[in-house]
């Protein structure tokens, strides 16, 4: 059946705002960090992948337009976690560098970016300077990985060294969960202020131990015993699969960003918000 005038203009517009987005991907793509863009070959197959999403938007197929929703979903998502950083480091600019770091980070890794950013507020939120963060979660993520742990397992050290700078003092409880974990903390402990275990735990017990001398102890302990390993992980199978969940995701996000602007779907969802206002009063 042929296409009626109305319909061609649809189509033709369609066919334009999908370029748009296009285009942004590219642009995109060539304005992220050398370290991101990994290398020319790989990113001429996200740029196809870009391409792909092209065609997903004129409406081919039920499973392109699925990611082309999963996409917008993201980068949704995204904003988000941006909004978050911004709050909590006092600018846009300081959360954009932050996150750019973060990325990086992630694709050195066998975790994935969504837990490491969750753990990286957290240590934020417990007061930590952004500028430690990345040392620290170096520190973690190699003891994790050195003990086939992922993302709950980091959250629980995160938290367990947040505990303890807000509590302003070496804590029993929260040396025990790392142990629990098999962080050696107590030797780490022991050998930074020159004793035994069972000295460092009357010492700690009786408060006159800091939290920053046990937080620097363990993190100091930590790099020396485990550093290095979450490099061979992110070399074995799982470490790989997270790494490409992590840059398909990236990508994914970059496209969603730019089907937001093209479409300009903010706008046409505070429309429908105001429609259903104005039918619901």
């Amino acid at each position: 059946m042929a296409l009626t005038a109305a319909e061609i203009q649809i189509l033709l517009k369609a066919q334009d705002q999908a370029s748009k987005v296009v285009q942004g991907v590219n642009q995109s793509i060539k304005n992220l960090s050398p370290p991101l863009r990994a290398n020319q070959a790989d990113w001429d197959r996200l740029s196809g992948v870009a391409n792909a999403a092209k065609l997903a938007l004129l409406g081919i197929g039920v499973a392109a337009v699925g990611v082309v929703g999963k996409s917008v979903q993201m980068a949704g998502q995204m904003e988000q976690t941006r909004i978050a950083f911004t709050s909590m480091l006092g600018s846009a600019q300081a959360a954009d560098s932050f996150l750019r770091e973060l990325f990086d980070f992630a694709a050195k890794t066998p975790f994935e970016f969504a837990g490491l950013a969750q753990s990286s507020q957290q240590l934020l939120a417990f007061g930590f300077a952004a500028q430690d963060i990345i040392p620290m979660m170096t520190a973690v993520g190699d003891a994790v990985a050195a003990l086939g742990g992922g993302e709950f397992e980091i959250s629980r050290v995160t938290r367990a060294l947040g505990q303890m700078k807000a509590k302003g003092r070496a804590s029993a409880q929260e040396m025990m969960q790392l142990a629990e974990l098999g962080i050696p903390a107590w030797q780490f402990l022991a050998d930074a202020i020159g004793t035994d275990i069972p000295t460092a735990m009357k010492r700690a017990e009786a408060g006159t131990i800091s939290a920053s001398t046990a937080i620097d102890a363990v993190l100091k302990g930590m790099t020396g015993q485990f550093g290095g390993m979450m490099d061979v992980q992110s070399r074995t199978l799982n470490g790989l699969i997270s790494t490409l969940k992590d840059n398909v995701s990236q990508s994914m996000v970059i496209i969603g960003t730019e089907i937001i602007k093209a479409f300009d779907l903010k706008g046409k969802v505070q429309d429908l918000i105001n429609f259903t206002a104005w039918v619901k009063d």
